[in-house]
């Protein structure tokens, strides 16, 4: 695929004028990845039936394969048969250092006899997690459930390299997302994702995959917006997400983001500063975001990998 770029830069008037700005619509992208991340590392630290080595920190990984940070034992709790997992996060900072994790994350077993097993179902509870830039103050809240089914079986820690990868559906309704307390966004979700081990130094990669057909879309979330117009997020492409050296980036996929009614965005992952294709490695710059109002009218812009 080749990707052209076209910068408009507005003077006396803004395009999108008529609908909800850019930032209003996809400003929550860069925090869902810490989101996603703090998720994964809970699942990290179940499927090691982890305890607290010496110094009281939960290590999620060894020395050598480490993609996340350390988590202090005083935020990790489990209940007596250990099918809860809860972790309170206090300006819990990791990489990059900038961002901070606040409020809770659980992981509730409710089917199967553990998180390893096929078609065992997890429920990831967020309470008032947030994740806050401290350079800009700017934050989003998330609040709701998701389910996760385990749908090949495994443990994906311990995946190696050409090892079958690990298959989890997901699933989640009325989730809610706030952004810098403006309003809120609900969210439900159908899709799956393939995590994969790539190697020993790049850890893992999640593969991202629509899970449902919507008026002929390939729909792997939809919900309202703080407005209430319905949207809808397509996946044209797959989305692949990588651990790069203790950060987690988007590198790969097509998806569109379409407002009934109203304005879209359509998203290429994993191109240069000048938005030309650089897919499947670490080193890309960012992610190509055209804008277009309901007149048809286009703004691009390439923001940088958080």
């Amino acid at each position: 695929m080749l990707i052209t770029a076209i910068f408009l830069v507005a003077t006396s008037c803004n395009i999108l004028d008529d609908e909800p700005k850019a930032e209003e619509y996809e400003s929550t992208s860069p925090y869902d990845v810490f989101a996603q991340q703090s998720q994964q590392e809970l699942f990290d630290i179940w499927e090691k039936d982890t305890e607290p080595n010496s110094s009281g920190r939960i290590e999620e990984s060894s020395s050598e394969d480490d993609e996340f940070c350390d988590i202090p034992l005083v935020q990790v709790n489990w209940n007596n048969t250990r099918t809860v997992l809860t972790v309170n996060f206090s300006n819990f900072r990791c990489e990059p250092p900038e961002i901070v994790r606040n409020g809770g994350i659980s992981l509730t077993l409710v089917s199967g006899e553990s998180v390893e097993a096929k078609n065992s179902v997890v429920k990831v509870t967020y309470t008032n997690f947030t994740v806050t830039d401290t350079n800009t103050g700017k934050y989003v809240e998330y609040n709701g459930e998701r389910f996760i089914t385990n749908l090949s079986g495994g443990k994906f820690k311990y995946l190696k390299k050409n090892d079958p990868p690990v298959v989890h559906k997901v699933r989640s309704y009325n989730f809610k997302i706030n952004y810098n307390g403006t309003g809120e966004i609900t969210e439900n979700t159908a899709r799956y994702k393939v995590l994969d081990k790539i190697n020993h130094f790049a850890g893992y990669q999640m593969t991202i995959y629509p899970d449902t057909v919507i008026n002929g879309m390939n729909v792997a979330d939809w919900g309202t917006l703080k407005n209430g117009k319905p949207y809808y997020h397509i996946i044209h492409e797959p989305i692949v997400y990588q651990s790069c050296a203790r950060h987690c980036r988007y590198i790969n996929g097509v998806r569109s983001k379409k407002v009934v009614g109203g304005r879209e965005t359509f998203t290429v992952f994993g191109v240069t500063a000048q938005g030309e294709e650089f897919f499947n490695t670490c080193l890309s710059y960012g992610r190509l975001v055209y804008y277009f109002n309901s007149k048809g009218d286009s703004i691009a812009t390439v923001i940088k990998h958080p």
